[in-house]
């Protein structure tokens, strides 16, 4: 992954990125004001401080069913997607929860920030993998979950 950190500043394209707007949230700022760039320390730079581009979180997420050379890595990526609490509607993983649609199971973590929201998801068994990323707080993981579902055949 070449577009990600946690250190977006150091980012070629960090000064092209797409600038956030409120929408439905932060309520203190109007819908559709530009939102300031959120600053986070301590613990919470690992939980909300990551940029990447719609590439490179692709590219993490097909790893979760493109085997590699490494043993270790693949057994990681596999057991991501074991639903440690299974239930239809969100069934809890590590890092990621699964919804199921009959035979599909989709895996899916969504990020939302002030004047942004993002959602990456995968269908394991029929291989395929989606990234949708907005520059607003107005948003719903329903977009990526029927982009998921129509690539069924």
């Amino acid at each position: 992954m070449r577009n990600a950190s946690f250190r977006p500043e150091t980012l070629r394209a960090f000064p092209l990125r797409a600038l956030g707007h409120a929408g439905d949230q932060p309520k203190f700022i109007p819908r559709g004001a530009l939102t300031p760039d959120w600053q986070f320390s301590n613990n919470m730079v690992g939980a909300a401080s990551l940029y990447s581009d719609a590439r490179d979180l692709i590219e993490y997420t097909r790893a979760h069913f493109s085997p590699t050379k490494d043993a270790t890595l693949n057994k990681a990526f596999r057991d991501v997607t074991v639903d440690y609490f299974p239930r239809e509607k969100e069934a809890a993983n590590i890092a990621w929860i699964t919804d199921t649609y009959g035979q599909q199971k989709i895996t899916y973590q969504v990020g939302y920030i002030g004047g942004y929201s993002s959602y990456i998801g995968f269908d394991k068994a029929n291989q395929n993998a989606v990234v949708v990323l907005q520059n607003g707080f107005n948003w719903s993981n329903y977009v990526g979950h029927a982009m998921l579902k129509h690539l069924v055949p």
